[in-house]
Parts: C-alpha cells; structure tokens; sequence
C-alpha cells in the first residue's frame, strides 16, 4: 500500500534520534531551497530540507521532499542531492544551500537549548509526521508540511 512507502508517522529510529537531542545548544540553521528556472513569469521556490546545527556536532536534518509525503528526518548528502537534481531536471532546478542563523525567523533560539519536544499522536497511538514544535526555552518553533515543501515558523 502507498502507507508502507510514506508513513504517516515518525518511525521508532527517528523518535529516538529527536530525544537524544534535548538539551543540546542551537549552533546554527541551514535550508536548502529548491528553485525551479523553468516557471514563466518567476522561477518558484520551495523549501526542501531545514537542518539544524548543535554545538556538539549533532545535526538534525528534516525534508518533506521527493523522498517522502510526510515530515522525515534522514541524512542530507548535499553533493549527491546537488548531482541528482542537475541529472534529474538538466538544470531547470537549482539548489540554494543557505545559512538562516542570523535570520529573524531563528535569531532567538540561537545558543539555546532544545528543552522539548512536541508532536501530535494519532488516531493509532503513533506520532503523526506533518508537523513538529521544537520548544528552545521558551522559543518554540514549529516545522511542518506546506502545499509545497517545509514551512518554519516561530510560534
């Protein structure tokens, strides 16, 4: 069934993987925009992957991109990313890789601790992938599915 390839839900892996993260310090946030050259009248943009940096070198990447319908956190190989795109689309998209740690979305979360996490659970008792707050002492900010990609946004 179409579930099995694009659960609804964070798996058992990437839950374990978000609690071993409370109390690390933000470092820094990177996105990676991703621009289609071919659209008329504009080249439109979407928000690809959002990946956030911790002092001890911990990273948490998320995507809702090509690989899945849902909110998921794996690797970003930004090389590889960068190289199947270009074969993939035969430059009529491009990949921006920018740092949005002085931004005014991120800017006070910066140096803070992830204190907490907050999901929602599902019908199931799973924890459902569309969206996700991260609570910075106080600064919560949440990622979640849009339309086209990722949106971020400070709650």
């Amino acid at each position: 069934m179409w579930y099995d390839l694009f659960p609804l839900h964070f798996s058992k892996e990437e839950l374990a993987y978000l609690a071993q993260l409370q109390g690390k310090r933000l470092a820094g946030i990177h996105y990676l925009i991703w621009k289609n050259l071919s659209q008329r009248g504009g080249e439109f943009q979407a928000l690809d992957w959002v990946v956030l940096d911790f002092e001890d070198g911990s990273i948490l990447p998320f995507t809702a991109g090509e690989h899945s319908d849902a909110l998921r956190i794996m690797p970003l190989d930004l090389d590889a990313e960068t190289q199947r795109v270009e074969l993939q689309f035969r430059g009529q998209v491009a990949l921006e890789w920018a740092d949005v740690s002085g931004g005014t979305v991120w800017a006070e979360a910066m140096g803070l601790p992830l204190q907490s996490i907050q999901t929602m659970e599902g019908p199931d008792g799973t924890i459902q992938n569309n969206e996700i707050q991260l609570d910075f002492g106080g600064v919560i900010m949440e990622i979640a599915l849009n339309e086209e990609g990722l949106l971020v946004r400070k709650r």
